[in-house]
């Protein structure tokens, strides 16, 4: 749900820098999203949805990371034509949809995705918590591949919340061995 949020987020700036034909902001307001969202965080949290074997979470997932690779897509378009082109009519082949060009779509307005500030909040708290035990780990010359213990103290009801919730992929992308309250 986040990325779908956070996609309808950016949408509106990148439509403004197409409006005024500034397509170097658009353009790199389109990476940022790309490299520093969907890549850095969407698709690595999104391993352990596809990885699960729960078929509704593999379902879930697989339409999440469909939708946005679609907006991607056509945000793209403007900007390379050719190579979204290619992209687009593989996409479609791939996954039986009519092979009409990509330029005959719509750009992604952000009313086509749903926001979800409680997600936005949940994520970026992960986000916190990770970079958090890896900015620990480069100061104290600890392995990235070590799994580590993490003990908590002082947290809040919402930060134990979110851990019950989220605490799957903390650890994941933290490489923690476990969490534990004090």
């Amino acid at each position: 749900r986040w990325i779908l949020s956070r996609f309808a987020q950016f949408l509106p700036e990148f439509e403004g820098n197409l409006g005024k034909y500034r397509f170097d902001e658009a353009s790199l307001g389109l990476y940022h999203f790309i490299w520093h969202e969907f890549c850095d965080w969407h698709i690595e949290m999104a391993k352990l949805s596809l990885w699960s074997g729960d078929p509704e979470a593999l379902r879930s997932t697989r339409a999440t990371l469909m939708a946005v690779l679609e907006g991607v897509l056509k945000a793209l378009h403007p900007i390379m034509p050719f190579i979204t082109e290619e992209l687009w009519l593989e996409y479609c082949e791939r996954n039986h949809i009519p092979r009409k060009s990509v330029m005959l779509q719509t750009l992604p307005e952000k009313d086509d995705f749903a926001t979800d500030t409680e997600a936005d909040d949940e994520i970026d708290w992960v986000k916190a918590f990770v970079v958090g035990v890896r900015q620990i780990r480069g100061e104290l010359d600890i392995n990235p591949g070590k799994k580590l213990l993490v003990k908590l103290a002082e947290s809040s009801a919402t930060d134990r919340r979110r851990l019950d919730k989220l605490g799957a992929y903390v650890k994941s992308l933290a490489r923690l061995e476990s969490i534990e309250l004090i």
